[in-house]
């Protein structure tokens, strides 16, 4: 059984009817939480919630939208980014750092604890070169989604130390699941249509989570008082390899088995496609970057004590648990 987490005021989820925003609300709906939903115009929103959760639309970089759905807001679970390590460098600095102050400043003025959801990206260069502590100085970038999450870090700690901001941040991994764009959806696709996704064999940890883990120690980290002006891994000790994960999802898509790509192969590739699809001012994200090369290629080794040890938390979904959700979820796409 989940642990039980029930918050006195209304809780924001800004990103809400994202993939994590989206398993975050329904967790707080069913313990019970007030809760409000900010995203941009147009997104999706199940039916189930339009009697049970308020909804608004509006621009997170627009100051008059955040203050205005920021009223009688105790705790906000801020994940709306920009999640891609493909986009325009104005779009990371308008929604990832202009949103992200204008949430920060709205919670000083309001008295608002904040959850910020980073990213493991935030290690850079340190990924797949030693275990990944919380406590420890952050490598280099190795691309620009990693580069403004680090700074969307740095800016709520100067909030936190300068404005008296109530800050936790929790950093996830590679998070899959039902919804999941990237790591079901994306990866699918590429299994189909036969493309190697695989470095080397993909013998190495590739730090999955599953997503409601990831919502347990998320609630866990905004609602107990020792996790304030506390970083937290993200992640549930999932030990499969990243081969393991795509034979299984392949099986799961009627995909072929994973193909593999050598890895000599794979840094000339990340090193040319990048540079080429600028020149060509194509907007379509290239096959590999060479941060996309990081992620797929690395044994990730992720502290838990920390979650363990000052949340108390413990994985409630296995992996196999989990990759039975997300077959139950594919097969109802295809239905």
């Amino acid at each position: 059984m989940n642990t039980l987490a029930s918050f006195p005021q209304s809780v924001l989820v800004t990103g809400g009817a994202g993939f994590i925003g989206s398993h975050l609300v329904e967790r707080l709906l069913a313990d019970g939480n007030q809760v409000v939903v900010f995203d941009v115009p147009g997104a999706r929103v199940p039916d189930a919630w339009r009697e049970r959760v308020r909804v608004v639309h509006g621009d997170i970089a627009n100051r008059d939208d955040v203050r205005a759905v920021m009223q009688g807001i105790g705790t906000v679970f801020h994940t709306a980014a920009i999640v891609s390590d493909w986009a325009p460098r104005a779009a990371y600095e308008r929604v990832t750092l202009q949103g992200s102050r204008l949430v920060f400043e709205e919670a000083v003025r309001n008295n608002t604890r904040v959850l910020l959801l980073s990213s493991g990206s935030v290690y850079g260069d340190k990924i797949g070169r030693g275990v990944l502590r919380e406590d420890e100085s952050l490598g280099r970038p190795l691309g620009i989604y990693g580069a403004f999450k680090q700074r969307q870090e740095q800016l709520g700690w100067e909030f936190q130390r300068e404005r008296g901001m109530a800050l936790t941040v929790v950093r996830p991994f590679k998070v899959f699941g039902p919804g999941s764009k990237p790591w079901v959806h994306e990866v699918a696709a590429a299994l189909q249509s036969g493309k190697p996704t695989l470095i080397n064999g993909g013998n190495y940890n590739p730090g999955l989570v599953y997503v409601e883990n990831l919502v347990e120690i998320l609630l866990l980290a905004a609602s107990l008082p020792q996790a304030q002006g506390r970083v937290y891994n993200g992640y549930d000790d999932t030990t499969i390899t990243l081969r393991q994960y795509f034979a299984d999802l392949a099986r799961i898509v009627g995909a072929p088995p994973p193909k593999v790509m050598p890895r000599w192969f794979a840094r000339i590739l990340a090193a040319t496609i990048g540079p080429t699809w600028k020149i060509l001012q194509k907007k379509s994200r290239p096959l590999l970057t060479n941060d996309s090369l990081r992620m797929i290629s690395s044994d990730y080794q992720i502290s838990t004590e920390r979650v363990r040890n000052e949340l108390g938390f413990t994985p409630r979904v296995s992996y196999e648990e989990g990759m039975r959700r997300v077959e139950a979820y594919w097969r109802v796409l295809g239905a």
